[in-house]
């Protein structure tokens, strides 16, 4: 609660700074965030661009579960403004307590102080307090984890199955599931084994709704992938190492997407650790190569925020031995990033 109150009043008294937008509001509600508050004030919505009748334009090419839960908010009487901050607000508190506990369980009190710190740190991570579904996929999973580590899988299904409507990189919450079903195969009880392959299952079938859904609603299951599919999103499959290749060759080291990928994949390799699990390593690598297996690197910085396996692997090294010096100064790399780059282009409307 304390690491919350305090991450959370720091940022909206920077954030007040600004005098870029008319307010608050408006200031955490940029880009991406302005579609997920249509959904939640009036539904999806298509319709040809003006100008280039043949693409498609609304907000169909955002998932729904963020501002699902936000327009259930709204209807108890606040303003959907406010109300679509105050999922991200909450549903933070609530990861930040299910992470610490996670941490703490596994590593110590120690490692689980210097892994929030770390995870609060990362550059970009005022967009857990955005109009963004970042928090509420960050409590999706480490609910989903704290089932795995204490091998309650019955109800697994449920977060892992809302996580892959709630952003597109939800879907890689299945490889960890997988990695426990195959690796316990023989040790599972009937019952473990029926409800692992349900959760695995459980992303095919919200999906399928969604697509429904766009099928009923607008005649086309498909919708979702030809509104991303579109030039100016640039989104097909490719071979993330050559994605990250030709970024890093291409875009100067003083932007942010640069900045993040050096910043979030370094410091991966740097204190990679085989004391987390094969779980947590592969939702930490399937969430930091899954936008560039989309062929893109645009807003990378805000997309790996919610690979929280890099912050315990900075704390572990934070904890004691010669790197704890090299946690500290990665933690204070991140917190000085934030401020000299990412808050101030965000700030100014420029951080997608």
């Amino acid at each position: 609660m304390t690491a919350w109150l305090a991450f959370c009043s720091l940022y909206l008294v920077l954030f007040s700074l600004n005098d870029q937008y008319p307010s608050l509001q408006r200031m955490l509600t940029q880009w991406d965030g302005q579609h997920y508050l249509s959904i939640a004030s009036g539904g999806y919505e298509m319709f040809p661009c003006s100008g280039m009748t043949a693409n498609i334009c609304g907000n169909v090419g955002w998932f729904p579960l963020y501002p699902i839960v936000a327009g259930i908010i709204s209807a108890t009487g606040i303003d959907v403004r406010f109300a679509i901050l105050l999922v991200s607000w909450l549903t933070l508190l609530i990861a930040l307590i299910l992470f610490h506990r996670i941490v703490v369980r596994r590593a110590g009190v120690t490692v689980g102080v210097w892994s929030l710190v770390a995870l609060l740190a990362t550059p970009a991570g005022f967009y857990f307090l955005t109009a963004f579904p970042y928090s509420l996929l960050l409590l999706l999973v480490t609910l989903a984890f704290d089932m795995m580590d204490r091998g309650a899988f019955r109800f697994l299904w449920i977060p892992v199955g809302l996580a892959s409507i709630t952003y597109p990189s939800g879907i890689v919450l299945t490889l960890p599931v997988l990695a426990l079903l195959v690796s316990n195969w023989m040790s599972l009880s009937q019952r473990g084994k029926m409800h692992l392959v349900t959760a695995l299952g459980a992303p095919i079938l919200s999906v399928t709704l969604y697509c429904l859904y766009y099928w009923w609603k607008f005649g086309d299951f498909f919708l979702y992938v030809k509104f991303q599919g579109q030039s100016y999103y640039a989104h097909e499959l490719a071979f993330p190492v050559v994605t990250i290749y030709r970024s890093l060759s291409t875009l100067s080291f003083s932007e942010p997407v640069a900045i993040s990928l050096l910043f979030t994949l370094g410091a991966s390799l740097i204190f990679f650790s085989r004391r987390l699990p094969l779980t947590w390593h592969l939702w930490l690598w399937g969430i930091l190569l899954f936008t560039p297996t989309m062929g893109t690197t645009d807003c990378y910085y805000r997309h790996v925020i919610i690979a929280f396996p890099l912050a315990p692997l900075i704390g572990l090294a934070a904890e004691r031995g010669k790197r704890r010096f090299l946690a500290w100064g990665t933690i204070a790399l991140g917190i000085a990033l934030m401020w000299t780059v990412f808050l101030k282009t965000y700030m100014s409307g420029q951080l997608m």
